[in-house]
């Protein structure tokens, strides 16, 4: 007899012990308590756990090694980060990727500046995989399921297997093709815990979990707090115009110091649940030190990163967003030690 698993996030579901994971109280359960209570109440107090090494993940990835990949990556990694870690996993399999969240860029990102960038990240790993095809998707594109599937019969394939970072999309993903939420998920990393196989007609998809990302901000900020940095759609950016030095606060989260040669102005595109607090760079330290008891995020340990910015300079936070810097002058980047700031070149 084959072993059951949760349907909702793959882990082998058990009746004998309540505090361990895959717990169900009835026989004919089909969901775990863990994730029959995130979806009818929308607990989480079990979430968040690093059950699943990234190990193990590449193990999952192993047993399913003859199959095709549909690598979900998020469309500002590949934009703004390298991703050539994630991509070496795949050297020498058939890889359809998609990229996720493309609603949630700037309403005035030039389209042609993401695909020059795809071609060239890919490009430059032709020789050690097969790229089947590549995918652009977002939430609101209500034909990308039967579009999905219409190149899965061109390559005469019937059995996909999801992988990528975790909080990439990819449980989301597959059930916008089932056309149902049978797959349990959340905001926050770690949701599913292990492969999940799902029929839809002559279909097979493979849910997996997602692999750790040290460098994103989701991987360490409190549970209860990660709805702060969730998007649903394209944030409506927030202006300010500097011309003298600033200081600007993200609850806790990212600190920006701005020292003007010239005018020059920030541009913010991040949740619009942060609040943004301003104040004069010579009262930054008093006014951080003074609010910390009120911010929602905070950290024990920052990190400080000097930057020179000329013309328009682009920083990427994981997890977090970015912002844009349009003048001439120096910033100074105060965040939690474990987050990578990224500059970027790319222009939107």
């Amino acid at each position: 007899m084959s072993e059951r698993k949760c349907k909702g996030c793959g882990i082998p579901l058990q009746s004998e012990d309540p505090k361990a994971y895959g717990y169900i109280r009835k026989d004919d359960q089909a969901y775990c308590q863990r994730c029959y209570r995130l979806i009818h109440y929308g607990e989480r107090k079990d979430l968040g756990k690093r059950y699943v090494k990234n190990k193990d993940v590449l193990d999952i990835y192993e047993k399913y090694s003859s199959d095709v990949i549909v690598l979900v990556i998020d469309v500002y990694e590949v934009l703004f980060s390298d991703i050539s870690d994630i991509l070496e996993r795949f050297d020498g399999h058939r890889v359809i990727f998609v990229l996720s969240k493309c609603d949630l860029l700037p309403e005035d990102f030039s389209q042609d500046i993401l695909q020059e960038r795809v071609t060239a990240v890919l490009k430059k790993y032709a020789g050690h995989i097969e790229i089947v095809d590549l995918l652009l998707t977002s939430s609101k594109d209500p034909g990308f399921p039967s579009f999905f599937k219409s190149v899965l019969d061109d390559h005469k394939l019937k059995k996909a297997v999801f992988a990528g970072r975790a909080n990439a999309g990819k449980s989301s993903l597959i059930n916008r093709l089932l056309g149902n939420d049978d797959l349990t998920v959340s905001r926050y990393p770690g949701t599913t815990l292990s492969d999940v196989v799902i029929k839809d007609r002559e279909y097979t998809y493979i849910d997996t979990p997602g692999l750790y990302d040290p460098e994103n901000i989701l991987s360490y900020i409190p549970l209860e707090k990660a709805e702060l940095l969730t998007l649903s759609r394209s944030p409506r950016p927030r202006n300010f115009q500097i011309y003298e030095p600033q200081s600007y606060f993200m609850e806790g989260l990212l600190r920006i110091d701005v020292f003007p040669k010239k005018a020059s102005t920030l541009i913010i595109h991040m949740s619009p649940l942060l609040e943004v607090h301003r104040t004069k760079a010579e009262n930054a330290d008093r006014y951080f030190d003074r609010n910390k008891k009120d911010l929602s995020l905070k950290f024990d340990t920052y990190s400080e990163t000097k930057k020179r910015y000329k013309g328009t300079s682009i920083f990427y936070i994981k997890g977090l967003g970015l912002f844009r810097i349009v003048g001439e002058g120096e910033i100074r980047l105060y965040t939690y030690d474990k987050m990578k700031v990224i500059q970027s070149e790319v222009f939107i």
